[in-house]
């Protein structure tokens, strides 16, 4: 079944056309976006927007929140493979962690995701998920005592005012979500 949203890469669009579009950028404009971000504006520089004076002092170091959904995955692994190599920045500085698109397990999912992110050394995470489980990645990284920076890619609409103010935790992304 195609459902016609962002997790699906232009290909996905054009192979079914006219029958399906949508009213957001689809996953491959979105990738080539955030590689150019992280590539020109991000990579090898301090994450001054880290809410801890350790990972302030750092060279970013990627954790990305991905759905395990494969249309999508296409879409992040063309990321990757465009920040190594049209902006150079090594594999090495990601992180990434696959989630299943299971709402009963979301909550535990992103608390595993902060474990492995915090314990990578990960100074900014890469929100590339839905808006609900960004509001739960915040909260479990509360809990862990955890405060990176936070990238919001624009999956899912997860951009849009209303995501953030659903977030647990005001503080935890107030001068910190970009």
């Amino acid at each position: 079944e195609f459902g016609g949203d962002v997790y699906f890469n232009e290909g996905s669009f054009q192979a079914e056309n006219p029958y399906v579009w949508s009213a957001t950028q689809n996953c491959t404009l979105i990738s080539a976006n955030e590689a150019e971000v992280v590539g020109n504006m991000l990579a090898k520089k301090p994450a001054k927007y880290a809410g801890e004076a350790d990972l302030t002092s750092k060279p970013r170091k990627f954790g990305t929140y991905v759905p395990n959904v494969p249309a999508y995955l296409t879409c992040y692994r063309q990321f990757l493979h465009d920040v190594e190599s049209k902006y150079h920045v090594p594999a090495s500085d990601f992180t990434d962690f696959g989630y299943n698109l299971d709402i009963s397990t979301f909550t535990q999912q992103t608390q595993e995701a902060i474990v492995q992110f915090k314990a990578a050394g990960v100074t900014t995470v890469l929100e590339s998920c839905d808006p609900f489980s960004a509001g739960l990645l915040t909260q479990a990284a509360s809990q862990q005592n955890y405060h990176p920076e936070w990238f919001e890619t624009g999956t899912s609409l997860d951009d849009q005012d209303p995501a953030p103010q659903t977030y647990d935790n005001a503080a935890e992304i107030t001068g910190h979500l970009f």
